[in-house]
């Protein structure tokens, strides 16, 4: 959240740690793209408009869906021990992975549930 207190400068960055065993222990899923949007640094606004749901740090769907693409194949299982406002269930479902989500906060959960609901509707068989 940012402070202010006119002694510093805002934050205006989020961390997002990506982890690998060496892979011949356990193989991990790398899907390069093009060499120009592989840098360490991802750029996108914050979340308004239709996107956007009460959660207070809610994260872009573009940039989740990103990285569930890079570092996942169509079939895999997404794990999200913080689902929030479901960023992350929504982008595995639209992408064709499956996913479990872990929220403690009731109110977080019915977020994600009518945002799953909103955004990826059951299909007509």
């Amino acid at each position: 959240m940012p402070q202010v207190r006119k002694k510093n400068y805002l934050s205006s960055i989020e961390l997002i740690l990506w982890v690998a065993r060496y892979a011949e222990k356990c193989p991990f899923t790398f899907n390069f793209e093009g060499q120009n949007e592989m840098h360490n640094f991802l750029e996108y606004p914050i979340c308004s408009g239709a996107e956007r749901t009460a959660h207070p740090t809610q994260k872009p769907l573009a940039l989740i869906g990103k990285l569930v693409r890079i570092h996942s194949n169509k079939g895999d299982v997404i794990l999200d021990p913080f689902l929030g406002s479901g960023t992350t269930a929504v982008a595995a479902k639209k992408l064709g992975r499956n996913y479990i989500g872990i929220e403690i906060n009731p109110d977080y959960v019915k977020i994600a549930e009518e945002r799953l609901k909103r955004e990826c509707p059951p299909t007509m068989l």
